[in-house]
């Protein structure tokens, strides 16, 4: 499969929405989302690690999973240059086995569900790798109609109900489900002028 972030990811913890984005998610998983220091993290589609580092000081164990040989060469290169020892990377789509299960605390993303194919199947291997009791917080796109990504990029859904994400949560065993319209992405558009796409926080607990 191609890489669509080959020759984006030198230059993604530039783009300042990004960068802004990363911050103001990271405040809100904190906020809404009560995370023990010994906790272990799982950022799906980390990526550079752009939001995924925020949460060094945190939490005692990181793992990126992502796709994009690209993004987590920057990835590496961050572990490398500050010496980070609980920082792992496994490059592979989030599946059976993947994160072994009843491993993890935390599960976050930041803008992957939507690139994603199976949603149903992706929180199912959410619900078995987390420990009873475990939460996920999950950012992404309320429903748009495609002008978000450029002609060329990859993805599957044009955002989400977020409705309709609660249901498959309960129906796979997640409780204490809570959605926030936390925030909104502007950008500009190839025909001119700018447009804002909002975006949903919804974080649960295993039941």
């Amino acid at each position: 499969m191609t890489d669509q972030y080959e020759h984006k990811a030198k230059d993604w913890d530039e783009v300042p929405w990004k960068m802004e984005l990363a911050e103001e998610t990271f405040k809100a998983i904190c906020s809404r989302v009560d995370i023990p220091p010994d906790a272990h993290l799982v950022d799906l589609g980390g990526g550079t690690g752009l939001l995924t580092l925020n949460f060094l000081n945190n939490v005692s164990q990181i793992t990126v999973v992502d796709t994009s040989q690209a993004m987590l060469a920057v990835l590496r290169e961050k572990i490398k240059a500050y010496q980070l020892t609980n920082v792992e990377i496994v490059e592979e789509a989030l599946s059976t086995g993947t994160i072994p299960p009843a491993s993890c605390d935390v599960i976050i993303s930041m803008l992957t569900l939507h690139h994603v194919d199976y949603i149903a199947d992706l929180f199912q291997e959410f619900h078995t790798a987390l420990v009873p009791g475990g939460k996920i917080a999950l950012v992404d796109l309320v429903t748009e109609d495609g002008d978000f990504h450029p002609a060329d990029a990859q993805y599957v859904h044009d955002g989400f109900d977020p409705q309709i994400l609660e249901a498959l949560l309960e129906s796979t065993g997640f409780e204490n489900i809570d959605i926030d319209l936390f925030s909104s992405v502007t950008r500009e558009m190839d025909a001119g002028g700018t447009k804002a796409f909002p975006l949903f926080l919804i974080s649960a607990e295993k039941g």
